[in-house]
């Protein structure tokens, strides 16, 4: 299979991912299938809305993404009715996958997860994953380890909370003017 074949159709993260034979999955996340995810892995990702903010997030991302074995797991819950469709066992969709479909597979999982939450919230979490993969390809080719991203996750939802408690100062004092003509680029700097 080409590279080309095993990307997303487009630059933009999708739901969707293709494995090593060049099948489409679409990863569904709705309550049952969460509560399935918590049954398999342990791993409750309705927590965020309980009030647990960026920490819960964090943390919830370093377990999907930092265990494979999970992973697989949670990818196959969420697309187990087109595995059965397909007549694939879970072992079948395993094996399906190498770590070039597992990356895609991650990104599709944690946009579907995100877009599960309320706008107030997704919009936050998309920001803080978009700014750690930028922030993650501009590292030298050296090690990266779990700290580094922590850290930059924290930085990002740092900065997003300034700048949301920004707006709505300016908002509250009627100077909605200079919200409109400042650039609306992340700050950049070293992690």
């Amino acid at each position: 299979m080409t590279d080309e074949a095993k990307t997303n159709d487009s630059n933009k993260p999708t739901k969707t991912f293709r494995d090593k034979n060049d099948l489409l999955w679409t990863v569904e996340l709705d309550i049952p299938t969460m509560r399935r995810i918590k049954d398999a892995v342990g791993i409750d990702l309705t927590a965020p809305l309980s009030g647990g903010g960026k920490k819960t997030f964090q943390r919830q991302w370093d377990q999907i993404s930092n265990d494979t074995f999970k992973l697989v797991d949670m990818l196959y819950v969420a697309c187990e009715s087109q595995c059965n469709d397909r007549g694939l066992t879970d072992e079948d969709f395993g094996r399906s996958l190498d770590q070039d479909s597992l990356d895609l597979g991650l990104q599709a999982f944690m946009v579907a997860y995100t877009d599960f939450f309320p706008p107030k919230h997704r919009r936050a979490m998309l920001k803080a994953m978009e700014l750690t993969k930028e922030r993650v390809a501009e590292l030298p080719e050296t090690e990266i380890t779990d700290q580094m991203v922590t850290n930059m996750v924290d930085k990002a939802f740092d900065r997003l909370k300034a700048q949301t408690a920004k707006v709505k100062a300016e908002l509250m004092s009627g100077n909605s003017s200079t919200i409109c003509s400042e650039s609306s680029e992340p700050e950049t700097g070293p992690v």
